[in-house]
């Protein structure tokens, strides 16, 4: 496990959800995903600071086009992060996310280490799907 990418997919996870309070106060079911590094960690260490349901790995199915947690039955969303590149105390992530067919999204984030800790510049694209 790369803790300095689980520290830049739990950056980019929590200034998604801080960023859509909508979602942060929901009691929707999100599964979270990270590419190279334990989604696990990420999930432990923000399950309390959401009313959102956090999971990992794949117990959700599609039904005509919509996700729903198997678990529950309920609606989910899909986040994926992935850490594109690192460059000493710059770097770039992505986040994806997908709730059906017809809901679905991401954003290129540029992040900077200040005082030892990851921190959103800016993001630096957005795309709908």
């Amino acid at each position: 496990m790369n803790i300095t990418r689980i520290d830049l997919a739990g950056t980019v996870f929590r200034h998604f959800m801080d960023s859509n309070p909508a979602a942060a106060r929901s009691e929707s079911v999100y599964f979270l995903g990270i590419a190279d590094g334990d989604a696990k960690v990420v999930v432990a260490a923000n399950e309390s600071r959401y009313k959102a349901v956090l999971k990992t790995g794949s117990d959700y199915v599609r039904k005509e086009g919509i996700l729903y947690d198997n678990a529950t039955g309920r609606p989910c969303t899909v986040i994926n992060v992935k850490v594109e590149s690192i460059n000493g105390d710059d770097a770039v992530v992505t986040l994806q996310w997908s709730a059906s067919n017809k809901a679905g999204g991401g954003i290129a984030y540029s992040l900077r280490k200040v005082s030892g800790a990851w921190k959103v510049e800016k993001e630096l694209a957005r795309f709908a799907s």
